[in-house]
Order: structure tokens, then sequence, then C-alpha cells
């Protein structure tokens, strides 16, 4: 499965560490800030990939690419994490709409600031048949050590609440999600985040 992690910051060191450490799993990570991609190329290089560090010992994950431009890491995407502040999302959706694939999973981690409102818009203006999704919170309490190399876990949560549109992928994406970062998820109903209700327009599983 490839993922593409947006962001630069804690929750993206942890997330590509983790993740590139499991087998079967091409992670990518977008990140257009700044020098950020070459930061994270250079620690990479230096020091074979990210540590995480956690009580359960230490991981070394190697994510495929890091890059600024989306076009080199999107397309075949399957799963979108968007570790990133709310006032970030609407720039980045919009940096990855033209390279997103239909049925592709994008979400928000967490998912604050009116995720899905704003999701909905930019993806749905651009043509794209995407499942959002949103964390109510991050899996953990993470800290960078070294950019570009290491960071640390320094606390998991219990379980974390998961809402999807459309709500019935909500189960799916809990499951794989939960099984990915070794966090429960617990699927629950769009109405408890204040989601608008809305027609479903038969956009697809993901398979």
């Amino acid at each position: 499965m490839q993922i593409t992690i947006c962001g630069g910051g804690n929750a993206a060191h942890a997330l590509a560490g983790l993740l590139s450490a499991r087998p079967g799993m091409k992670v990518n990570v977008y990140t257009p800030v700044g020098n950020e991609a070459q930061r994270w190329n250079d620690g990479i290089e230096t020091r074979g990939g990210i540590s995480v560090i956690s009580r359960d010992g230490l991981l070394l994950g190697r994510p495929r690419r890091v890059s600024e431009d989306p076009s080199t890491v999107v397309p075949g995407t399957r799963v979108v994490l968007m570790a990133l502040p709310a006032f970030a999302h609407e720039a980045i959706l919009r940096d990855i709409a033209p390279h997103l694939e239909d049925g592709a999973w994008v979400g928000a981690l967490p998912a604050r600031g009116a995720f899905d409102w704003c999701a909905r818009e930019v993806l749905g203006n651009s043509g794209q048949r995407v499942v959002l999704f949103g964390l109510q919170t991050l899996p953990w309490a993470c800290r960078i050590r070294t950019y570009g190399q290491e960071v640390s876990i320094l606390g998991t949560k219990a379980e974390v609440d998961l809402a999807a549109w459309p709500s019935d992928h909500a189960d799916e994406i809990a499951t794989q999600l939960g099984g990915l970062l070794g966090v429960p998820m617990c699927p629950i109903s769009n109405s408890r985040y204040y989601v608008r209700a809305v027609p479903r327009l038969g956009w697809p599983a993901l398979s």
C-alpha cells in the first residue's frame, strides 16, 4: 500500500518512521514549506531513516521519497494522512488535488477547523471522488529529537475516535488505520463532529 504523509512536524516524523518500518508499505512525505524536504532528505541519508523511540524500544523506518513537489509523491497513493495544523489544510489540499486517484482515503490528524467542509469544497471542485476521514486527536504525544532523523513517542492514547464521509467507510478505515498505527480507532457518527448531512453520491470504496 502506498501512503503519503503531508506535513513536516512532530506527527509527520512519527508517522513516517512507524509506517515505513512496516513490511510492504510505500511511504512518501509531502512537505513544501521552506527547505523542510531537503532537511528530511539530508537527515534520512545521515541516519539511514527516521528513528522512532518509544517505551517499546526503537524502530527505524525509511520513507521512499520526501519532496516539496506533490507530483512526485501523491500519484498512486491510496491513503493520504494530513498531519497539519488546520490553517494549512486548504493550501495542501489544493496542492495534492490534481494528483489524487479516485477512491483514495484522505484524512486529517486531527480533523480540526471544519476539515470535511474544506476538503469537500476543494476536492469536489477538482473532480476527485475520495473518502474523507478525521481523527479526534493524534494517536500519541510525540516530539522531534533531531529534524529528519529522530522522533520520540512520549505517550500513546488508549483509543482515538474516527469519523468518515461517506460514513459507511468508518469501520474499515478505523480497522486498517488502527492496525497500522497500533492504536485502536473507534468509528463514530459524523454528527458528533457536527458534520452536515449530505446525500450519498456513490463514491467508490477502497479495494
